[in-house]
């Protein structure tokens, strides 16, 4: 995929996640990685930028998820990963992009910038995940769960896809046949959520993601897993009404049958917005 359109009066970046964290969990297409090697956006002075906010720091199971690509960025951007629950948020540039910029006289201000406590939570993040090994763990745990998840889709005909890297996991339901309909990923996270396993899921598409902390056990991914195949039994035998899920609550309940509704045209925007237009013509086409 070569870069053959020249940028009129400034540099063009790419910037991409190497893995789409909020959304379908799946990793990047292996088009963008020759992108980013392709020697003629090197020529034109294009950059190359992760997004590495929730992928950072242990999460794919390496430092940063574009490592499991094999190539070095010219910048990358940290933030919800790097605090662990402390809001912050950092940009890291190559030496030459750093230089460059300096040389330039270029300069940002916020109000937090160089902030001294901010930078102590980032540090003491790093340090804990070097001395408790939490890659190393990230990687282990990541493979556990996704065979513990695909045992599940041999089981389960509602499981279409299971895939992810380290410990960020999607797992896609049925796609076609009676099973579906566009509540399915919501009636399975309340059915967990009952059970004391809290999940999330798209709001677009059907894929539930499994984003555990870093220090996971076995232990707890198999009291998950099975949490997991009694609700989907209860979704396949059809025991599982909406309805009858919702929370009681004056808030929750009501936003969520909102939410749910078919039509609700939030829904319709974020699916037109995180949807690639091949992916609605065949959406189309079933209608």
């Amino acid at each position: 995929m070569p870069i053959g359109v020249r940028a009129a009066g400034s540099r063009a970046a790419l910037t991409t996640a190497a893995t789409s964290a909020a959304s379908t969990a799946v990793p990047s297409l292996p088009a963008w990685t020759a992108l980013a090697r392709d020697a003629r956006s090197r020529e034109i002075g294009a950059l190359f930028v992760v997004d590495e906010a929730q992928t950072g720091l242990g999460r794919c199971g390496e430092w940063f998820d574009i490592q499991n690509h094999q190539i070095e960025p010219d910048m990358v951007v940290v933030s919800k990963t790097a605090g662990n629950g402390y809001p912050i948020g950092a940009v890291v540039a190559s030496e030459a992009v750093a230089t460059k910029l300096e040389s330039q006289g270029f300069g940002h201000l916020s109000s937090h910038q160089n902030d001294p406590l901010a930078a102590a939570a980032v540090h003491a993040v790093i340090d804990i995940v070097e001395e408790e090994r939490l890659i190393e763990h990230s990687r282990a745990m990541g493979e556990y769960f996704t065979e513990r998840l695909r045992t599940l889709q041999r089981k389960h005909p509602l499981i279409a896809d299971v895939r992810g890297r380290g410990l960020m996991i999607g797992m896609e339901l049925a796609a076609d046949g009676k099973l579906r309909d566009e509540n399915i990923a919501l009636r399975l996270a309340l059915l967990c959520e009952q059970r004391d396993v809290h999940l999330t899921y798209t709001y677009y598409e059907p894929v539930v993601r499994f984003i555990p902390p870093l220090v996971i056990t076995a232990k707890e991914i198999d009291a998950a897993i099975a949490v997991l195949d009694d609700a989907l039994g209860a979704l396949e035998s059809g025991n599982a009404d909406l309805s009858a899920l919702l929370p009681r609550n004056v808030r929750s309940g009501p936003y969520l049958r909102h939410m749910s509704n078919r039509i609700s045209p939030m829904r319709l925007v974020r699916g037109l917005w995180n949807n690639a237009p091949k992916d609605w013509v065949k959406k189309l086409k079933k209608l």
